[in-house]
């Protein structure tokens, strides 16, 4: 269908499989893979677009499928170019009645900003997708950016207490046991774990991650996992662990090495 798509420059089909392509890749780990394929019908639409520019179904297409390779290109470590094809992709979609692909962006541009140091313009990004999720009764979208959000002020700033940070982030899981989507559920244990850990609470710690691991490799997603893998090496390095640490450790960067995460990689050697 993608292939048809692309081939007859047909844009409301390559709309309606774009997002299924998108979560296809980045949960099987599939990053410069989705990136090839995606980039094809990248090509073509800036080529539609450069010849029709007020065209809104160009423009809204192009506006997403810039936020799919955004995605993919960050999970490659590539950062720059993903905030640069995010921040496009905002100034093509905010003119347009979809909030919904809208949302998507600026979703996604928040963890690029947070990655790259800018937590001002991650927060930014997290509040306003919250806020305008919440408004829509976008339900699955306002858990994602309320989660990112508690990570950063509470986990990765500190802005805020660690029992502050894990009273909010009960009530995230609370809202994704709820939703029932097990990828989610499995990344926001992550998150828990890294509380859990400031508090000293490292058992605990250690069966977030552990149910993190299991649902993370039920679904496939290898990423999560490796994450998970990294977060059981740090409780083991800081219980004196150590050869237990190196394994995890190494179970982790391989994943990461096979994924092509390169800052990932980087961050665990």
């Amino acid at each position: 269908a993608w292939t048809w798509a692309i081939s007859q420059g047909d844009f409301a089909a390559i709309a309606q499989t774009l997002h299924a392509f998108t979560i296809f890749y980045d949960l099987r780990g599939w990053f410069q893979e989705g990136f090839d394929t995606l980039h094809g019908g990248l090509t073509v639409l800036e080529m539609a677009h450069a010849q029709s520019p007020t065209d809104t179904t160009i423009q809204l297409t192009l506006g997403h499928i810039l936020a799919a390779c955004g995605l993919l290109t960050s999970r490659l470590g590539q950062y720059a170019q993903a905030q640069a094809m995010l921040e496009r992709s905002l100034t093509l979609l905010r003119p347009l009645s979809a909030p919904r692909v809208l949302l998507e962006a600026i979703t996604i541009l928040g963890t690029v900003l947070e990655l790259t140091g800018n937590y001002v313009g991650a927060l930014e990004r997290y509040t306003e997708g919250w806020e305008l999720a919440t408004a829509l009764g976008e339900r699955w979208v306002a858990a994602v950016c309320r989660l990112c959000r508690t990570g950063l002020v509470g986990i990765t700033q500190s802005l805020v207490g660690p029992e502050e940070t894990y009273a909010t982030l009960q009530a995230v899981m609370a809202e994704w046991r709820a939703i029932g989507d097990p990828r989610w559920i499995a990344i926001g244990l992550n998150y828990l774990s890294w509380n859990a850990m400031a508090l000293g609470r490292y058992a605990e710690a250690r069966t977030a991650l552990a149910e993190s691991v299991a649902l993370s490799i039920a679904v496939g997603d290898r990423w999560a996992t490796s994450y998970a893998y990294r977060g059981l090496g740090l409780i083991a390095q800081t219980l004196g662990e150590h050869q237990q640490a190196v394994a995890l450790f190494r179970q982790s960067l391989t994943m990461l090495t096979e994924l092509g995460a390169r800052q990932d990689v980087a961050r665990l050697l």
